[in-house]
Formats: C-alpha cells, structure tokens, sequence
C-alpha cells in the first residue's frame, strides 16, 4: 500500500443539483427570448402584435408553472 486512502469518489450530480442546473438554464434560455423580443414589442406596426405580447407573458409566467422548466412557450414569429 501507499499510504494513501483510494475511497471511491461519486461525483454524479444528485437529483435536485441537475434540477437546479435546469431551471438555470431554462431562465437563461427565456431571459435571452425576452431580450431577444424586447425591440419588437415597441413597434407600434409588428404584425401580430397580440401573439409577441401573449408569447412575452407566457415567457414571464413560465418559471411558475408546472411546464418549467421542461417545456418552454412557444411562438411563431
């Protein structure tokens, strides 16, 4: 033997830090489509204005729902 203790390290994430890790990246993913739709929103003149503002809500709202952070909002642009 050398010395040293060769335990068996686990470095597998557990369930709630690969959860975690989700839900961050599903907030990245929405923070860069509202940013992404930030300047259509002021146009006065977008066709289907109604459809970006509902798509924008949905954006806001998803983190609350029990779709996130699986299943993001979706809109046809």
């Amino acid at each position: 033997s050398d010395g040293y203790s060769h335990e068996f390290a686990d470095d597998t994430p557990s369930e709630e830090a690969l959860l975690s890790m989700k839900s961050q990246e599903g907030r990245m993913w929405r923070n860069q489509e509202l940013l992404g739709t930030d300047p259509l929103s002021l146009l006065t003149d977008y066709p289907n204005a109604s459809a970006l503002t509902t798509y924008r809500q949905e954006l806001r709202d998803w983190p609350s729902t029990d779709d996130f952070p699986d299943t993001p909002p979706t809109w046809e642009n």
